[in-house]
């Protein structure tokens, strides 16, 4: 039998791939990381992580390059930047695109990820339920949808009406995006195994923070806004670092929306997320607060999230063919990486065709899709830092290396 570079590689280590958001890095994360590194101690790393902006449809709650060594210091060898165009979509895109671009490393074995009172099984149980059942489940959830609920309640009621039990425990936030990723490996024909890990927090939407050493990133937010500490469930110190943190927030983008919706009248239906209105709804809720916005407009079809999305994509000029075009994304951009990490750079080079995109001068061998996601992403940093614009200059000046 003769053994590829690629299989050989795989035989010789196991290479796991987290897609993360960190916001911000905790307790819990860590302790993901050092499960992988106990069971499979000689095991390598890759983060593939929400920058500027983040999935809930916000700004991200640390500066990205320091979150970036963060995760690198606390046992990733390798933290790859996710796309803006990737970060603020729905979770069935930000799934499926982010399983694409670490499958298209062409090294990874594993796809690591928290679960709630599942595992390995039962996840490939609903996967293929959901292929023996498609038929059905795609004119149910249509049904739901023309009912005006979400996608993600269409889903779940679209299962528990064909018959799949117990769909509640499935349908906690961890899990969403469990199921999602392992549908997504299924889909891409992937080679990646999954290894889900069961979490230790109080979950992705508890508020209230608690003496336990795992707490949500949402509750540390929350608590943090609330003047709490919240050093003690984090890697590093808050007041140390205050520069890193919470540089901006929805309403700093207030006068932007305002301009491109009512100055300009942009109609937005070329915008990813868009449907018939939805940006007339945002404008009749419209106040100099986008946040307050977005707490008038929310209903059983618009969840927050999805509303805040909306609104970046809106402002950042989003399109829905660049989502469409997302299949074409082929470069990666490594925020800060190891000495492992420069070896797993190496073998990405070795076994994918995909660009490797350090410096400026690295966007030449891209074509126009690519460089059109990279330009996206230099507004999210601008737009981050609208502030604090002494960083703009930062992006692509920080050193990747960590000794």
């Amino acid at each position: 039998m003769i053994i590829t570079e690629n299989e050989e590689l795989r035989i010789k280590m196991l290479i796991f791939g987290i897609i993360s958001e960190y916001n911000p890095l905790h307790n819990g994360h860590i302790y993901q990381i050092n499960r992988i590194k106990k069971e499979y101690p000689d095991s390598f790393i890759v983060a593939f992580t929400s920058g500027s902006f983040v999935q809930r449809g916000e700004p991200s709650f640390i500066f990205k390059h320091f979150k970036a060594k963060l995760a690198v210091e606390n046992g990733i060898d390798l933290l790859i930047e996710m796309p803006t165009i990737i970060s603020l979509q729905s979770a069935n895109f930000f799934a499926f695109y982010s399983a694409q671009m670490l499958n298209k490393l062409n090294i990874l074995t594993h796809l690591c990820f928290g679960v709630e009172d599942m595992d390995k099984k039962s996840l490939n149980s609903l996967i293929s339920f959901e292929q023996d059942n498609k038929e059905l489940l795609d004119k149910t959830i249509k049904t739901f949808l023309d009912k005006g609920f979400s996608y993600k309640k269409s889903y779940e009621l679209s299962l528990d009406e064909a018959g799949y039990s117990n769909t509640e425990k499935y349908f906690l936030p961890n899990n969403t995006l469990a199921i999602l990723y392992t549908k997504a490996l299924k889909e891409l024909n992937s080679d990646i195994d999954i290894f889900p890990i069961n979490r230790n927090d109080k979950g992705y939407h508890n508020l209230n923070i608690s003496d336990e050493m795992f707490q949500s990133a949402s509750a540390l937010r929350n608590a943090y806004t609330n003047g709490h500490d919240i050093d003690k469930y984090i890697p590093f110190h808050i007041e140390e670092n205050k520069e890193q943190l919470g540089r901006v927030n929805l309403d700093d983008y207030s006068s932007i929306f305002y301009y491109k919706a009512f100055v300009l009248d942009e109609s937005g239906n070329d915008i990813a997320g868009y449907e018939n209105g939805l940006l007339n709804l945002l404008k009749k809720n419209y106040t100099n607060s986008l946040i307050e916005e977005v707490e008038l407009s929310h209903n059983k079809r618009y969840s927050r999230s999805r509303l805040k999305r909306f609104l970046l994509n809106f402002i950042l000029d989003i399109k829905a063919v660049d989502v469409f075009n997302l299949k074409y994304m082929n470069y990666i951009r490594p925020l800060k990486f190891n000495k492992k990490g420069a070896f797993l750079l190496k073998k990405i080079k070795e076994n994918s065709d995909i660009n490797i995109i350090n410096k400026l001068s690295d966007l030449n061998n891209l074509d126009d899709v690519n460089k059109r996601f990279i330009s996206i992403d230099m507004n999210a940093f601008k737009l981050y830092n609208i502030n604090h614009k002494r960083y703009n200059t930062l992006d692509y000046t920080e050193n990747p290396y960590i000794e």
